[in-house]
């Protein structure tokens, strides 16, 4: 019973991974072809620039997969593509500096599904453009690693350059 019971889960996970890739099999879960339209050097997306992967338009079961895949698992390979997402405002002050993240809530409002660094604008050192705590925002970027921007940080961020209220 047991072996059935792991066939079972097995199959269901990956159906459900499967789901994440594209049309071109590309893993991006918005199909695209992975060729952003955006303005490389201003950093953050052009109005009429390609969304790569629009987290908005998920559910929490594939943003959960999709996040894990590009900030866990492949970062590298999706830097320079253009992400939209929809979350809840934070901020931390470390060494003088502050981080500021997307909190996608899952629709239970219970649980955070994932968790994306922003900058706006290239300023990390001010609050002075961003919202109050637990605003829902959303934020359209560039995904990109903080060695671009030598930060002596690993990771990566997403370069916008507007907040939106929701």
């Amino acid at each position: 019973m047991k072996k059935l019971w792991a066939a079972i889960l097995a199959a269901v996970c990956a159906i459900t991974l499967a789901g994440c890739k594209g049309a071109d099999g590309s893993g991006s879960g918005g199909g695209g072809s992975g060729d952003n339209t955006g303005d490389s050097t201003s950093g953050a997306p052009t109005p009429e620039a390609k969304i790569d992967i629009d987290f908005t338009a998920m559910n929490n079961i594939m943003i959960g997969a999709q996040a894990q895949e590009v900030l866990d698992n492949a970062p590298q390979k999706y830097a320079g593509q253009t992400f939209k997402v929809r979350g809840v405002y934070g901020n931390a002050e470390v060494e003088g500096e502050f981080l500021h993240a997307a909190f996608v809530i899952d629709e239970n409002s219970c649980c955070v599904t994932a968790t994306f660094e922003f900058i706006l604008d290239g300023e990390r050192l001010s609050l002075d453009r961003y919202p109050e705590i637990d605003a829902e925002i959303e934020i359209t970027g560039v995904y990109r690693s903080y060695a671009d921007i030598d930060v002596d940080r690993d990771g990566y961020y997403l370069d916008v350059d507007e907040i939106v209220l929701v």
